[in-house]
């Protein structure tokens, strides 16, 4: 499994984005757990493309986009990353991490992943992040 970071394309990687924001399962893990219109979406993109504290990817698997990783920047970068489910449960997630943290080290990232998404824990605990704080709905995830 070769994983590859591309810059977000906004036309090129709206479709990949809509599959992405759609799934019921991200939906189920997201701090907005209500399914986006093709509206939201769009303007979500729009505003995220034109936001200077933002940058985002897509994780490429084998040449097919299977994924996004994005960082937000302030105090800390927060990170957030989606895979479909085709890419799910392969390292794709973990490896795709590892590598955002190398590009902008040495910045200090944080993640909030809801409790029970236990598979996206251990993907960034295998990218080096730790357990900073639980509350009752979520796990932050620091790396240093």
């Amino acid at each position: 499994m070769l994983t590859e970071l591309r810059p977000l394309r906004f036309w090129r990687h709206w479709l990949v984005c809509w599959r992405l924001g759609a799934d019921p399962t991200e939906r189920a893990m997201s701090l907005d757990p209500s399914p986006p219109t093709i509206g939201k979406h769009t303007c979500w993109m729009l505003r995220q493309r034109f936001n200077p504290r933002h940058r985002a990817w897509i994780i490429y698997s084998s040449d097919k986009p299977v994924g996004r990783v994005r960082l937000t920047f302030g105090d800390v970068a927060e990170v957030h990353i989606t895979l479909l489910p085709e890419a799910r449960g392969k390292g794709t997630g973990t490896v795709a991490l590892r590598r955002v943290v190398r590009m902008w080290s040495p910045v200090p990232y944080m993640a909030r992943i809801k409790r029970g998404n236990q598979p996206s824990i251990r993907a960034f605990e295998n990218a080096g992040f730790k357990v900073e704080s639980i509350t009752a709905d979520y796990v932050r995830m620091v790396h240093p």
